[in-house]
């Protein structure tokens, strides 16, 4: 059996919950005590002024960084995207003991062990320009040894964005052992290699 003076206070706490209303406990006082004041909820007009202002302020501040990194990420992305074709192309030498040829499709490129192709990535972005010294090869096969063709050279392939823009070229270069280094530019001119 509960007590009556807990009873009146038990109820006075389960009607506050129910009703939303603040209230408050003392030490000294056996009862709960019910604040009258009326809250009003919401905003007023210049507070919403004023935070879809700063919320402006901070948008026109940060697209343009947000822009510059997507499309850093765009050219990470895409040379990522070459440097794992050619590392799996070599382990595909290893496993298969035959040659294997990583070619061009147009909007990407192709790995190939014969007619069967392993890994195709045809989704070059239309932002990311690659480029070489002179031509780029429009296939590199890498012979049973795990090298390079004789009859191909060394290169070294780069990723950019159109336009010139502030945005990292990254390169991926290939020697004729068939061994990829990933390098980036540190000066922002692709005219001058990684």
């Amino acid at each position: 059996m509960v007590n009556s003076k807990y009873k009146s206070l038990l109820i006075a706490f389960m009607s506050a919950l129910t009703a939303g209303a603040p209230f408050s406990l003392h030490k000294n006082v056996k009862y709960v005590k019910y604040s009258g004041t009326s809250f009003n909820k919401g905003f007023t007009l210049i507070e919403l002024m004023i935070a879809i202002t700063v919320l402006g302020v901070l948008l026109a501040v940060g697209l343009p960084s947000f822009s510059s990194l997507m499309l850093n990420q765009e050219v990470k992305t895409s040379m990522s995207d070459f440097h794992l074709a050619l590392l799996l192309a070599k382990s595909e030498v290893i496993k298969q003991n035959s040659d294997i040829v990583v070619a061009s499709n147009g909007s990407g490129w192709d790995v190939k062990f014969g007619f069967t192709v392993l890994m195709t990535k045809d989704d070059l972005s239309s932002n990311i320009t690659t480029s070489c010294d002179g031509s780029c090869p429009s296939s590199i096969i890498f012979k049973r040894t795990g090298r390079l063709d004789p009859d191909d050279s060394p290169f070294e392939l780069r990723f950019c964005v159109n336009g010139g823009t502030t945005v990292v070229v990254r390169c991926v270069s290939v020697s004729l052992s068939g061994r990829a280094h990933v390098e980036y530019d540190s000066d922002n001119n692709p005219a001058n290699e990684c």
